[in-house]
């Protein structure tokens, strides 16, 4: 056999392996679609306590890293908790996001909790773990920002880490109804704080058409846009990514798109932003090849808030974009 032929034929011995491999591979993460509790620090105060939070243990401070605000641990332990209005709020399918900061010294650690630490994990320089049994090592360096993601269905729990699926446990033991981040900031004596940022948790993540088909209508709270501006951010490709494949395969349906705006601001500008936003999604789900006689845009301002309360909290969940089925 010349050497031709035994590459042929490794390559044919390869290719089952390969192709299980392709198979094997673990999904991305898919966020969920409608704000539970949102945080981007934006309107905090330098030095203060973080408004949004509940503090049990611990200390907490809003702090500025490389121009932009962050949440900083001042003790060894901490632990805080989202301010919401009832304490059940966690929906049956949610997920989690946000970074934290590793300066790779002392016991660093970032724990999440559910229902009163019946089920936790922890992301620490030993890797990741969760309760009870299960430790993952092979984390890669902890140094710098890490994104985590977190998805949950029902009693199933995964956890993404810099995009890579780590943890896919399929039974806590409870359905979280509530969370509580736990945080180790043993290197606070050298000035090198623990520090989260950018937290989101959201209700949704699983199929999007399920759920479209379901209901009829979609919030999505993650198609975010520049200040007072229809530009939509690079961070909402994904989701504009999904809608434009749930589209394609599905070529019956016809949407509504729907701008809506918070209520701060002139009314008549805000009405103008909100139909200048929905077209802005339009245009975008029309470069990715859908028919535009498919879509359908209506901006409504701040008329239809989802929370009519004078908090951040709220604004965040009304400034949205819906989807609604023609």
């Amino acid at each position: 056999m010349n050497l031709s032929q035994y590459c042929y034929l490794a390559l044919f011995l390869a290719l089952p392996t390969l192709m299980f491999a392709q198979q094997r591979k673990a999904p991305s993460f898919t966020p969920g679609e409608r704000d539970i509790f949102i945080d981007s620090l934006w309107n905090e105060l330098y030095g203060e306590v973080p408004s949004l939070w509940s503090v049990s243990r611990g200390g907490i401070e809003n702090m500025i890293m490389d121009d932009l605000p962050v949440i900083g641990f001042t003790d060894g332990i901490n632990e805080i908790a989202p301010r919401m209005e009832t304490d059940t709020y966690l929906p049956k399918t949610f997920t989690i996001e946000l970074e934290v900061y590793f300066h790779n010294v002392g016991n660093e650690g970032y724990t999440i909790e559910f229902n009163q630490g019946r089920f936790e994990f922890r992301i620490s320089r030993q890797g990741i773990s969760y309760r009870p049994g299960y430790i993952r090592t092979d984390v890669k360096e902890l140094v710098g920002w890490r994104k985590i993601q977190v998805a949950v269905n029902g009693q199933s729990l995964k956890v993404y880490y810099d995009g890579e699926r780590l943890v896919n446990h399929p039974d806590m033991g409870i359905e979280p109804t509530e969370m509580q981040l736990t945080v180790l900031s043993h290197g606070r004596a050298q000035g090198k704080y623990a520090m989260v940022r950018n937290i989101r948790v959201a209700e949704g993540g699983g199929t999007l058409y399920d759920r479209f088909n379901t209901t009829g209508v979609l919030e999505l709270n993650n198609i975010q846009f520049d200040y007072n501006e229809a530009t939509i951010r690079p961070d909402a490709q994904a989701v504009i990514d999904r809608i434009a494949a749930m589209l394609k395969r599905h070529t019956e349906l016809q949407v509504q798109i729907e701008g809506h705006t918070d209520k701060r601001g002139d009314a008549a500008f805000n009405q103008t932003l909100s139909e200048q936003r929905a077209e802005a999604v339009k245009q975008a789900l029309a470069k990715q090849g859908i028919a535009t006689d498919r879509m359908q845009t209506i901006g409504y301002g701040e008329e239809k808030p989802l929370d009519i309360a004078e908090t951040p909290q709220a604004w965040a969940v009304n400034r949205r974009v819906t989807l609604r089925k023609l």
